[in-house]
């Protein structure tokens, strides 16, 4: 039982830097990082998006950053 109390942080921490790993992808790619964000809001891709909105797009990338950020 002392052997856990003493070690039972290590399996946390790694879970810790796995959430914060996975988490800095979207903050890096925004949008682009999964292509059924774009979808899920506006039924287009980002690229479609991009160049016939491009404030919404913004808006949707942040979001997403943000999303990464949460993780992180």
């Amino acid at each position: 039982m002392e052997w856990l109390r003493r070690h039972a942080w290590q399996p946390l921490l790694g879970m810790t830097a796995l959430i914060a790993i996975l988490g800095l992808n979207p903050v890096a790619q925004g949008i682009h990082e999964d292509p059924t964000v774009p979808l899920a809001f506006t039924g287009r891709s980002a690229d479609q998006l991009q160049s016939d909105n491009p404030d919404s797009f913004r808006l949707i990338d942040v979001q997403a950053r943000f999303t990464g950020l949460d993780l992180s």
